[in-house]
């Protein structure tokens, strides 16, 4: 059980709750939230129940995650909470409830619906901001993590290191049955940045020893993919991070990805911008 304010007999003080904030948005520039080893710069673990954020002592996850959705942009918040509740083992639903307990007339709606568009299985930053971005634009929120069978999975292909041959595969975002009654009615999106093809122990964990092994190694994953019924589109993340991510979301339109309806859209854009 972690530790909440409802539980400590000694809970941040008011001012503290607005000084942990400083950092968030205002003194960090986006790779503080982006890259593990630059959040863990400003982020200590202490134990399971306590840990520093810029210096300050946090008792209660679920506060500073509800305090992060109202005082930072939606896009810079989102990684930042998921990594939070899932590095803490809180679920949504536990920040919910203990919104909902302490906080029960005041600024709940937006940061309701924020907790609302949380999906835990993101497993990176950068997909974090990317599918935030999605959902700023009006996207359908995709399915994280999806798993399929890798049909062309031979242990005689184990040898060539430009093919992949995993059992498994688990794509990044994915829109179900988008294109029906095709040959590919899945829709695919795979975020890639620079470190997947230059990082040195990244390149040593899936056996290859340069940057165009991977390349063609996820040449094949898409044929792979392909073959089970997904259309593969590939974002690079520079297009999410720049320009309010226009790049990526003209791509995703293009590729087809749902959109909500307009009234939903413009709900949306309401209670994200709300705090």
């Amino acid at each position: 059980m972690l530790v909440d304010f409802r539980h400590n007999p000694h809970p941040l003080p008011d001012e503290l709750v607005t000084q942990r904030l400083e950092w968030y948005g205002k003194k960090a520039d986006y790779p503080i939230f982006l890259l593990p080893e630059k959040l863990a710069f400003r982020f200590k673990v202490i134990n399971e129940d306590y840990c520093l954020v810029s210096g300050l002592l946090i008792t209660c996850i679920s506060q500073i995650v509800i305090d992060i959705f109202r005082e930072v942009p939606f896009e810079i918040a989102l990684p930042v909470c998921e990594f939070l509740a899932r590095f803490y083992r809180h679920t949504v639903e536990d920040i919910r409830e203990y919104l909902h307990a302490t906080n029960p007339y005041w600024r709940t709606e937006s940061v309701d619906y924020k907790l609302s568009l949380m999906d835990l299985n993101s497993p990176s930053h950068a997909e974090s901001f990317a599918r935030a971005r999605l959902l700023a634009a009006g996207f359908q929120a995709p399915q994280l993590q999806t798993q399929h069978e890798n049909l062309l999975y031979s242990p005689d292909r184990s040898r060539i290191r430009t093919l992949y041959n995993e059992k498994t595969m688990y794509t990044d975002f994915e829109w179900i049955n988008v294109f029906p009654n095709t040959p590919q009615p899945h829709l695919v999106m795979e975020v890639d940045g620079l470190i997947k093809y230059t990082d040195e122990d990244m390149l040593k964990s899936i056996h290859v020893q340069n940057s165009a092994e991977v390349a063609l190694r996820d040449h094949d994953r898409d044929e792979a993919l392909h073959l089970v019924g997904c259309r593969v589109v590939h974002v690079q993340f520079i297009e999410a991070l720049v320009n309010d991510g226009a790049s990526m979301i003209r791509k995703m339109k293009l590729a087809g990805v749902p959109e909500s309806p307009e009234e939903e859209k413009i709900e949306r854009q309401k209670l994200l911008r709300a705090q």
